[in-house]
């Protein structure tokens, strides 16, 4: 992916009664105290904002002090903050906190490889493939880095704050899981599924990626059935795109 401040209210102080020199003997007249301003309504953001930009800062690493895991964190906190209705009512300052993070090398990042997985997927559609084999290779030839980004941009929340998968293993041996279940469908390709039940136990990320593409290089999609139409059209993939993500690396716009 806590103190929660809350926003003080300041008094005016009431200024002393002044005395009007001018007026007639043995009388006073006295100048009226300005209006005190009242605070300001309270929001669930004026609540939270301490938080806010203390995730908002670990997540754009000015300081380079912070790692990968830590601003994936951080993310994910700020996201589930969202979620649960902590920012409404946010001001000025938490929209331009918000411009940022949305344009920080994280979330470029992941929309680079959520657009790339979802070309590679509705390519292997088009063309009657089996879809699980192709989300399983195209996240295993991710970097570990990417594999992380990815797991947090598709790691959502529901109203609950309840995330979706319990940790990146769960995320990623589901990966693995969809295939095997593919591969055991009608008995459509039992040597595949039962290597793939070999590999799921694995928690080495590198070991795991590794095996996998080891793996896939013996089978292919051709060797699974599909009962999925074919299209007469099959999409351009765009080009593999490097990943902008570097240790430090800020790249958000500053208004």
């Amino acid at each position: 992916m806590d103190a929660i401040s809350s926003v003080s209210t300041t008094t005016v102080p009431t200024p002393p009664v002044s005395v009007n020199a001018t007026s007639v003997a043995g009388s006073a007249s006295k100048t009226e105290a300005p209006a005190v301003t009242p605070p300001a309504p309270e929001t669930p953001y004026s609540k939270n904002k301490d938080r806010f930009k203390e995730l908002v800062d670990i997540i754009l690493n000015k300081s380079g002090s912070f790692s990968l895991d830590d601003r994936l964190k951080a993310f994910s906190s700020q996201w589930e903050m969202g979620v649960k209705g902590q920012l409404v009512g946010g001001d000025a300052e938490a929209y331009k906190l918000s411009d940022q993070v949305s344009n920080s090398d994280i979330s470029q990042r992941m929309r680079q490889i959520g657009d790339q997985h979802g070309f590679a997927v509705q390519a292997a559609a088009a063309r009657g493939e089996d879809i699980s084999f192709v989300i399983l290779k195209d996240f295993a030839s991710l970097s570990e880095d990417d594999q992380k980004i990815f797991y947090t941009s598709q790691n959502g929340f529901d109203m609950s704050g309840k995330h979706e998968y319990a940790n990146f293993d769960s995320f990623r041996n589901q990966r693995a899981k969809y295939l095997q279940e593919s591969a055991e469908y009608n008995g459509r390709n039992p040597a595949l599924a039962e290597a793939l039940k070999n590999i799921e136990s694995s928690k080495s990320g590198s070991d795991w990626s590794a095996q996998i593409l080891s793996l896939l290089k013996t089978f292919g999609p051709q060797d699974l059935s599909s009962d999925r139409p074919r299209s007469q059209v099959v999409p351009d993939l765009k080009p593999l795109v490097p990943s902008s993500y570097n240790p430090g690396n800020l790249r958000d716009r500053v208004a």
